[in-house]
């Protein structure tokens, strides 16, 4: 991955942590979602994929998220899990649609440039959060 493309996800990865809160790189079974975030009864698993937006969302992005849901859910045994996709990838009408019926939320990122404030709207209109959560998941 081009250094501009990993910056990108660090900053991404980051500002939803830092507005957000919740923990990077949680670890779920054998693998880590980048951002995992608690509020109340409800667990956001937020994976960041970032590549060319001129390729389409990698085929196994959905897979993906459907294990550390599955293992989310174990995890957090009662509470609601919320997947969110924050992409720059190209995501066609019929990917959408199948990662919705999965119910998964996308959060798309613009080509030309990143505005926290967007990604922050986009994540609450779709999962309901609010800033700085009053808790963290367990360590």
């Amino acid at each position: 991955m081009p250094r501009s493309l990993e910056e990108l996800h660090e900053r991404v990865r980051n500002s939803l942590s830092g507005e957000f809160g919740g923990k990077l790189d949680f670890r779920l079974g054998d693998s880590a979602a980048d951002l995992v975030i608690v509020q109340g009864d409800k667990v956001a698993i937020v994976e960041i994929s970032i590549g060319d937006p001129g390729f389409s969302l990698p085929s196994s992005t959905s897979s993906r998220m459907r294990f550390l849901c599955s293992e989310a859910r174990q995890q957090f045994a009662g509470k609601q899990i919320l997947p969110i996709i924050v992409t720059n990838y190209r995501v066609t009408q019929p990917e959408e649609d199948l990662l919705q019926t999965a119910g998964i939320g996308l959060v798309p990122l613009p080509n030309s440039s990143y505005e926290p404030r967007d990604v922050f709207a986009s994540i609450k209109e779709k999962i309901g959060f609010s800033p700085k959560p009053a808790e963290d998941p367990p360590s």
